[in-house]
């Protein structure tokens, strides 16, 4: 889904995730990809779909794909083991770290101090409950439907409080985050295709995710460019 006005988007983000002319996911080929972040400019239409601000709400929701990204790094690095000979566990580490500490200054350079504000008082609760299903072994695929599910009520939550820019969120929607996250995990549509069939806009929004996510999912993110997504553009 690239148009004029996400465009730009995405060339910022795609610095996000460059050090030294390298991305910081070379090292994860398998675990990221391009629709975990090109979701990112759909999703404000499930989430946001009232929204009298769209491009503040598709800035809000971009901007935190690189917290999505970072809580993921960060747990995949409970599962990788230290080596002389690999330097994946200190990326896992470092990307996370990273990501977060762009998303903050990416927030900040646009003046959403209060946005940021909500986030970081719901991130500590968060890791801490992170922190302890790891210790308590609680298995990967698990926390890994866990997070976004935690995430994007977050989202929900913090928008909330700025409803002159954000609009309500469809309590349809709500409702069936659960089923939403098990779509973009796992690609398993049909309970949340089946909640929102009777409310054409929603319906027709998450057609176009899917869309996405069969155009995006198959690419890295370490692949993550223009010209690697207009390739795979069928519309």
């Amino acid at each position: 889904m690239l148009t004029k006005m996400n465009t730009p988007i995405i060339k910022s983000l795609q610095r996000e995730f460059i050090v030294t002319g390298k991305s910081i996911f070379a090292e994860f080929p398998e675990e990221f990809t391009c629709f975990e972040v090109m979701s990112a400019l759909q999703i404000p239409k499930l989430l946001f779909p009232e929204a009298k601000s769209p491009d503040r709400a598709l800035r809000f929701v971009a901007n935190n794909s690189l917290v999505f990204l970072a809580v993921k790094s960060h747990i995949l690095t409970m599962e990788l083991a230290y080596s002389e000979s690999s330097t994946k566990l200190e990326m896992a580490i470092l990307t996370g770290d990273l990501l977060s500490s762009r998303f903050a200054q990416r927030m900040i350079a646009e003046g959403e101090f209060d946005l940021l504000r909500g986030w970081l008082e719901r991130l500590l609760p968060f890791y801490t409950e992170l922190t302890k299903m790891s210790l308590e072994r609680v298995p990967k695929a698990i926390r890994m439907l866990t997070y976004p599910e935690a995430l994007l009520n977050y989202e929900i939550a913090i928008a909330a409080d700025y409803l002159d820019d954000f609009g309500r969120t469809p309590q349809l929607v709500q409702d069936h985050i659960k089923d939403l996250v098990q779509g973009l995990v796992h690609g398993n549509w049909e309970l949340f295709l089946s909640a929102v069939r009777q409310t054409p806009s929603l319906y027709q929004a998450t057609q176009e995710l899917i869309r996405l996510q069969e155009e995006y999912q198959k690419i890295p993110l370490v692949q993550f460019s223009i010209p690697a997504l207009e390739a795979e553009q069928t519309i």
